[in-house]
């Protein structure tokens, strides 16, 4: 995302402080905005759009434990129920 923010900018401005404008205007509370979240922060929020980047990573393969295994499995859900109307599986 960084990479793509950097190469988005218009050359004269390929700033440090551009960059961080840019970031804090990503991640400001803006209504049209995109939201980027973990599955963890995820909860409780809704949108009618969500991409969830990286499905294959879920649930991680370090769960080995049974109890680690049923907590991703659980932010598995989570992360699925996020979406009111479209969900697409992105990969890495």
């Amino acid at each position: 995302v960084i990479l793509f923010m950097i190469e988005e900018l218009a050359e004269d401005k390929r700033t440090i402080e551009d960059l961080e404008k840019g970031i804090d205007w990503l991640f400001s509370d803006k209504t049209k905005a995109v939201t980027f979240c973990t599955g963890h922060k995820s909860k409780g929020l809704e949108a009618d759009r969500v991409f969830w980047l990286g499905r294959s990573e879920c649930p991680a393969k370090w769960a080995r434990k049974e109890w680690q295994r049923e907590q991703e499995i659980n932010i598995c859900y989570v992360i699925t129920t996020r979406a009111c109307k479209e969900l697409h599986f992105m990969e890495i």
